[in-house]
């Protein structure tokens, strides 16, 4: 409903939900992925003009970023981040580790707890210097 009568306000003022937003410390965000960005220039544009807070979808989990144990990549995380800075947005990196998209080394693994306590603590040391 907020976002609906955000949007109706916007639409009546002809500007943006990014202009309604600005000087209100109120963020209009977004989850998105770089394959839309990438591949749909009207929805990096719409993306880039509406929005000021931009969530990376997918692409900062455990599984995008972790594909074999104790290994990390962050190209796709960091391409979101940079489309971000590049449209002065502030950017979240969703949840690092949940129930859902983790690696398949790990769901399909016979680890202990003590095991995926420690793999989750190198993750999460690396995505701090990363990040």
């Amino acid at each position: 409903m907020v976002i609906i009568f955000l949007a109706l306000i916007c639409l009546s003022l002809a500007q943006t939900l990014r202009q309604a937003a600005q000087g209100k410390h109120f963020y209009v965000g977004t989850a998105s992925n770089i394959q839309h960005i990438n591949g749909d220039n009207t929805y990096a544009t719409t993306l880039s003009q509406q929005y000021n807070l931009v969530t990376a979808e997918n692409e900062c989990k455990w599984g995008a970023i972790s594909q074999n144990r104790g290994q990390y990549q962050f190209n796709q995380c960091d391409q979101i981040l940079l489309h971000a800075k590049a449209a002065n947005q502030v950017f979240r990196g969703h949840n690092l580790c949940w129930g859902q998209d983790n690696p398949n080394w790990l769901t399909n693994g016979n680890f202990s707890p003590a095991q995926k306590k420690t793999d989750f603590t190198r993750l999460y040391f690396h995505s701090c210097e990363e990040v």
